[in-house]
């Protein structure tokens, strides 16, 4: 099973020291902010820019800017990944030659034998040279805190996503999109695993489930991850909630506290386009942009 196609992963993106002067900041934001709000999933975000709602994965008006500490991220992942082109292949296993360990799928309830390390796009250039992004969410996971599995809305919130990795290593699940997806989806409430046990409540599945295949990748301390394309679209993200994970060499890891710096370019009128329509809000009409 092949990472999804748009995914990019850049270890070490930062140097020692702006990485260093980066996490010393990002744990002050949440030592000195006066607005911290708590989520059901026990993590803590803090929105810059745009406020994106964790509950809907819609967005609204923030008067609190982007701070200026963070200008050394934004001036590197500008210069990273604008311009950085990846040799294209029509082979796929040649496409991802440069992965550095073996992929396994997974269960549901099974840990990863393998994991991923180091995934690039091809055939592209890892960001639209236009890219510049207005909405900044930075999220405080405590031991053993996940995110549920979902799909960032579509139409409002731009055709990658970003997410910078601080503290502790923690892997992610990726899953291909599915019936069951977009059956969650377009919920109230989009989010996916917390829609699980009130749709399924009183009622029979007639298709019985196959193992659900998962792909784990580690996202490390000063890495930076880019969805696009399916990877964006069409495959679920999320990070299952236990307080220990695997390194590709299959030794158990501790979980400690970790912080992600999520970055998006938001249209609050946006129309999607993309080729993924089964999971697309603008194709279901999901989701109102104007709404507060």
């Amino acid at each position: 099973m092949l990472p999804p196609p748009g995914l990019s992963i850049i270890p070490s993106f930062l140097s020692a020291q702006q990485y260093a002067q980066l996490e010393e900041l990002v744990r002050k934001a949440f030592n000195s902010s006066i607005e911290q709000r708590g989520t059901k999933g026990g993590r803590t975000p803090l929105d810059y820019g745009i406020r994106f709602d964790v509950r809907t994965c819609g967005v609204a008006a923030n008067e609190e800017p982007i701070p200026i500490w963070m200008d050394d991220l934004l001036q590197q992942i500008h210069e990273s990944t604008s311009y950085e082109k990846i040799q294209d292949s029509e082979d796929p296993e040649m496409a991802h030659s440069n992965i550095n360990s073996n992929l396994s799928i997974n269960s549901e309830d099974a840990r990863p034998l393998t994991v991923l390390q180091h995934i690039t796009d091809r055939n592209q250039s890892l960001l639209p040279l236009n890219f510049k992004p207005n909405q900044v969410t930075i999220q405080h996971y405590p031991p053993g805190i996940g995110i549920p599995p979902h799909i960032d809305t579509h139409s409002c919130l731009g055709t990658h996503i970003l997410s910078f990795s601080l503290a502790s290593t923690v892997n992610m699940q990726f899953q291909r999109a599915n019936e069951d997806t977009k059956r969650k989806m377009f919920q109230p409430r989009r989010c996916l695993a917390e829609n699980s046990q009130i749709l399924n409540k009183g009622t029979t599945d007639k298709h019985p489930r196959k193992a659900k295949q998962i792909l784990e990748i580690p996202l490390e301390s000063n890495s930076l991850c880019i969805m696009a394309g399916q990877a964006r679209y069409a495959w679920t993200h999320g990070i299952r909630r236990r307080n220990t994970d695997l390194t590709p060499e299959g030794s158990v890891v501790q979980r400690q506290d970790r912080y992600s710096i999520t970055l998006r370019q938001v249209d609050f009128d946006g129309q999607c386009q993309c080729a993924y329509p089964d999971w697309c809000d603008t194709r279901n009409h999901a989701y109102d942009s104007s709404r507060p």
